[in-house]
């Protein structure tokens, strides 16, 4: 059974910029459990959350939010994968935090981006412009160069 969840999303402008602009987002998950009392829903099982031109899959997702209803952040504790318009990332563990629209990824992530693949202790994606920040980086990084020309005598 397949679940999509837009409408406490899109309410909430989960994934939006700190302006609060509301981005068309899904969330589809086999599984949903809402607790209102406590501001938490978890989605399992072939959870994805597409938002514009990010694409997120992991197999459990934690929404937390305000007793009005406003995002604060998403926990991703399992392993994730997201792809974005120009590179693709990996990790064991995802927080989104709302109010800087940042996801963080831990426990082992990886950046690629075509031939470059870069490891890092924490990378940081900046939802809205798809700028990516590794930190402590290491990895291959292929920056073409110019054919040498005519050498000199």
């Amino acid at each position: 059974m397949r679940i999509i969840f837009l409408s406490l999303c899109l309410a909430t402008g989960a994934l939006a910029t700190p302006s609060k602009d509301l981005v068309p987002i899904s969330i589809e998950a086999k599984h949903v459990e809402f607790d209102q009392k406590s501001g938490r829903v978890v989605f399992k099982g072939h959870v994805r959350i597409n938002r514009g031109t990010i694409k997120i899959e992991c197999q459990k997702l934690l929404a937390r939010y305000t007793a009005e209803g406003q995002l604060i952040e998403l926990i991703i504790d399992s392993t994730l994968t997201i792809r974005g318009a120009r590179f693709s990332a990996q990790a064991g563990h995802g927080h989104y935090i709302h109010e800087s629209a940042e996801l963080r990824l831990k426990d082992q992530p990886v950046v690629r981006q075509g031939p470059n693949q870069i490891r890092g202790t924490q990378v940081i994606v900046y939802v809205e412009d798809e700028r990516v920040i590794v930190e402590n980086p290491k990895g291959t990084v292929h920056v073409p160069t110019p054919a040498p020309g005519p050498s000199r005598k």
